[in-house]
């Protein structure tokens, strides 16, 4: 169990509040009520609670003001609910743990958990299963920060949902809060906290109104008062430090998140990442699983640690990576499953903002490696292999390879046929490459790699994608590019490289190109049909190959 300093925790935030004590006090009085009260109760209470963070001006002394009332709020509510102590754990506790696995359908692992949670009710609710469906689309929305379609799909579940199952209510709830609070709608927002929260505490007990309690604090991008987030998360982990649950692992998350980077020293944030991914994996998203166990690595890497402990870390880190890949294809086909085509188009750049965040972490990831492994060792070139595959960018060209083919390409193709926009694949090949290693050296051959790569970047546009597809063969697709002017780019290109003069060393090295492109490209609908069109321009290369080469032939 991870021992922190009492110095890293400020002092209670109560005590930091930029609220006065005496409204402090009437505050407290009117929250020592709210848990007590009858549903008509609460509301006029929420009511008159609410209306403390009402903002005149947005200016920013305002939104201090606001943090301020959430974090006293915040602060007067965990100390019963930490302090206190039950020996009923309400099941929603487990059902929960869905929260972090989204989207859930019938083949997912923890489709049972859902079925128990929702056990009960199909007969009340025919379409319970397609209302969560719903509920979930909002929930990846927000997650995705693509408010704009969660706001639409927040006004669409409105009255839908009811408060039971308890499930369905608390997920939508967390979902309209984001949406609330990204519209500045503060009054709206602290109500809707407060009743989730006094509510929950009636009907399911302590576990799982601490678990919104921290919800809440997450949900607020606390900027300058980041001391006031600390105090908070500092009094729910010593209230719920040895419970081990779903609880116990979020505020311990919260707490390295929120002072990992600034107040912790790294032996410390070592002692956390160990308890978290020794003890809480299961409560844990693959997402956070990469980032502490990639964190791990770093530091044993500095820390004297073995070879060992250092490549054990970044596996893990790296097979949770892998994880967020075929986590991030499921969001994406779930989405386009259910959200109209329009909207799906307008969720597209935070998809691909989501896509371009992990191969950065895939590129971090590879450095990382290779910086423990030189610490060790200067010569492992077995390992230095491992570190090239894990990342969508091919070490030696720039280009993208076929990781990026396999996990991205789809999705821009789909939208691509759905727009009508239309796209040919070409595959483009090196004559007589092994000549040119042979004669050269195989560092001549890696310099005419990157050089045609930089010929081909320089010829298309930024638009059109570009893969090393493997060994000396590329593969071109080009977007709102007729047939005919493919065709002519496609001769340009194979022109330009046979007159091109590949200097290396001096010397001047001459090859050409056989480039295969498909006459009739296959609209896509699913995964086969992209590999179809790729075998399609194949075929048509190979053929230029046996007909002589330095040609481009159509397929």
């Amino acid at each position: 169990m991870p021992k922190l300093s009492p110095s890293y925790w400020p002092e209670n935030a109560s005590r930091l509040s930029k609220i006065d004590s005496s409204e402090q006090i009437e505050v407290r009085e009117l929250m020592d009520k709210l848990l007590q009260e009858d549903e008509e109760g609460r509301k006029r209470l929420i009511g008159e609670l609410s209306e403390k963070v009402r903002i005149q001006n947005g200016n920013e002394d305002q939104e201090d003001k606001f943090r301020a009332y959430c974090a006293l709020f915040i602060d007067i509510l965990a100390e019963p609910f930490t302090k206190g102590s039950s020996s009923y754990t309400s099941p929603m506790l487990q059902h929960l743990e869905l929260v972090n696995s989204l989207p859930v359908h019938s083949r997912s692992k923890r489709f049972t958990i859902l079925k128990k949670a929702l056990e009960g009710f199909s007969d009340e609710l025919p379409h319970i299963y397609s209302i969560f469906d719903q509920i979930q689309l909002l929930y990846l929305l927000v997650q995705l920060t693509d408010y704009q379609n969660a706001k639409r799909q927040a006004d669409y579940l409105k009255g839908m949902v009811p408060r039971s199952p308890s499930l369905h209510y608390l997920m939508y709830q967390l979902g309209l809060a984001e949406v609330l609070y990204q519209e500045s709608r503060h009054v709206d927002y602290v109500a809707l906290w407060l009743d989730l929260i006094s509510y929950f505490y009636q009907t399911e007990g302590l576990d799982v109104s601490i678990y919104l309690l921290l919800a809440w604090i997450r949900s607020i991008q606390w900027n300058r008062d980041t001391i006031l987030q600390s105090a908070l998360l500092g009094k729910i982990y010593w209230g719920v430090l040895r419970k081990n649950n779903i609880n116990s692992a979020i505020a311990l998350l919260d707490i390295y998140q929120a002072l990992g980077s600034k107040m912790l020293e790294a032996k410390d944030k070592m002692r956390l990442t160990e308890r978290l991914t020794t003890r809480f994996t299961r409560y844990l998203s693959p997402t956070h699983l990469h980032d502490l166990y990639f964190f791990a690595g770093s530091y044993a890497t500095g820390a004297s640690s073995t070879l060992k402990d250092s490549i054990r870390y970044f596996k893990f880190s790296n097979f949770y990576l892998n994880r967020c890949w075929r986590e991030q294809g499921e969001v994406a086909r779930f989405l386009r499953k259910h959200m109209e085509a329009e909207c799906f188009c307008r969720a597209m750049p935070f998809i691909e903002q989501r896509i371009m965040n992990m191969g950065n972490q895939m590129s971090m990831h590879s450095n990382a490696y290779v910086e423990s492994l030189e610490q060790n060792y200067d010569k492992i070139q077995t390992l230095l292999t491992k570190v090239e595959e894990l990342s969508i960018t091919d070490g030696l060209t720039g280009l993208k390879n076929r990781r990026f083919l396999e996990y991205n390409i789809f999705e821009i193709l789909l939208l691509a046929s759905r727009h009508r926009v239309s796209f040919n694949f070409a595959m483009v090949d090196i004559d007589f490459f092994k000549q040119v290693n042979d004669t050269w050296g195989h560092a001549a051959g890696d310099y005419v790699l990157k050089e045609l790569a930089r010929l081909l970047t320089d010829e298309f546009r930024k638009s059109d994608v570009i893969i090393r597809f493997g060994g000396e063969e590329f593969l071109v697709i080009l977007f709102d590019s007729s047939f005919e002017d493919t065709l002519v780019k496609m001769e340009m290109m194979r022109a330009k490289v046979q007159e091109h003069s590949f200097m290396y060393q001096n010397q001047e090295i001459k090859i050409t190109v056989s480039i295969g492109l498909n006459r009739q490209t296959v609209v896509v609908t699913g995964e086969e049909d992209l590999w179809d069109n790729i075998a399609i321009a194949d075929n048509a290369l190979y053929k230029a190959k046996n007909q002589g080469r330095n040609q481009v032939h159509l397929g």
